[in-house]
């Protein structure tokens, strides 16, 4: 399976030198939606990684998008401004696929 990603020119360009292949940028909202639904409809994409800054922006969506399939994965980052405080989106993930909260 192929890892995307969706989010701002600094967070791609250190993705693609890793040798992420999907890549898409973009801050706007809308695109990045568009862009997200594409590559979650790929069958080929096991991951999409976007940044927290970005995923707040579209959290609605991708909350309805994930409650339907467990894949593919989508996976915030810190962007270069930083990370933000508040939820692990590990944590979240592992609950989401155990069904059950794990304290760290």
């Amino acid at each position: 399976m192929e890892i995307a990603i969706v989010g701002d020119k600094d967070t791609i360009l250190g993705l693609k030198l890793a040798g992420v292949t999907k890549t898409f940028e973009t801050n706007n909202r809308d695109e990045a939606q568009q862009k997200i639904r594409e590559f979650f409809q790929n069958p080929e994409v096991g991951l999409i990684i976007t940044t927290e800054l970005l995923a707040d922006q579209i959290r609605p969506f991708l909350n309805k998008l994930t409650e339907d399939s467990p894949t593919p994965i989508i996976l915030e980052i810190p962007s270069r401004l930083g990370e933000r405080k508040g939820e692990d989106p590990i944590l979240t993930l592992i609950k989401r696929a155990v069904g059950i909260e794990i304290k760290v």
